[in-house]
């Protein structure tokens, strides 16, 4: 019948459309490895044998199908048998993206093919360098944190020095005055001792007239201490002599009021008679 003829027919041309899809799919994604399948190999091949145009034309053979637009409808397709059940949805998107990226890489030349494989290796080596710079700016960043923690603890370090440097300073100059107070009253003393020096100079005294006063100084010292030991001694008998003495005072007084009175006493009525 006619009908299974066209269903046949169909059927045959989404075949070849498979086939292509897959045939480009081994030229997008050929990375050169094989040397006998590379991507000019296989061009080469499908140009020969098939020809560009009728090989774009077999791969569009997909899209074109019933069953295909089918399952492109939605995600979630309605068919009437299982036999309808050839795509699903997330096929039909793949093979929408694929479509047109095969189509460029069959077109595309020997000398595209080169250059393009040269952007991608200036792209790889430049995608290397930006690797190994973000490598090192993350090595910078933590040395630059580490560093930042050390200006803090040297920073840290330096304010308790600079307050034990301001500590010391402040013993240094309280030192220092001590050290010129000391300084001055030497000088003073120097300046008397000079002035004694002098002195003893103009009066013509040398040093071992000078011991010989010391001497006769502390001789005295020692006759004056003596004698002041001796004059309180005396002070102390003449107080003993004065107590004395007035008590012998009163007594004579004490006498002569007895003998006056006797005689008084006595004459006084002798007179009278």
């Amino acid at each position: 019948d006619s009908s299974d003829l066209r269903e046949l027919r169909g059927d045959e041309r989404l075949v070849q459309g498979l086939c292509a899809l897959l045939l480009g799919i081994c030229i997008f994604y050929n990375d050169n490895s094989l040397e006998n399948y590379t991507k000019d190999k296989l061009k080469q091949l499908i140009e020969k044998r098939i020809g560009k145009e009728n090989f774009v034309e077999k791969l569009g053979f997909i899209t074109k199908h019933e069953l295909y637009s089918r399952a492109a409808q939605k995600p979630q397709p309605v068919f009437l048998s299982p036999e309808q059940m050839l795509f699903d949805h997330e096929f039909t998107k793949l093979v929408k993206e694929l479509e047109g990226v095969i189509t460029k890489a069959v077109h595309k030349s020997s000398e595209d093919e080169k250059k393009e494989e040269d952007v991608k290796k200036t792209l790889e080596q430049h995608d290397n360098i930006v690797m190994r710079y973000k490598d090192l700016i993350r090595e910078q960043d933590a040395q630059i944190q580490e560093l930042k923690e050390q200006v803090g603890t040297m920073t840290s370090q330096s304010e308790q020095m600079q307050t034990t440097v301001t500590q010391q300073l402040s013993q240094i100059q309280q030192h220092k005055d001590q050290y010129n107070l000391i300084k001055l009253k030497l000088g003073k003393d120097s300046q008397s001792q000079a002035n004694s020096q002098a002195d003893s100079q103009v009066n013509g005294l040398q040093t071992e007239e000078l011991s010989q006063l010391r001497e006769d100084l502390e001789e005295l010292r020692q006759q004056h201490t003596l004698l002041q030991t001796q004059l309180s001694d005396k002070d102390a008998l003449i107080n003993t002599l004065r107590s004395e003495t007035a008590e012998g005072s009163a007594a004579s007084d004490n006498t002569e009021m007895l003998k006056v009175r006797f005689i008084t006493d006595t004459l006084f009525p002798l007179l009278e008679t």
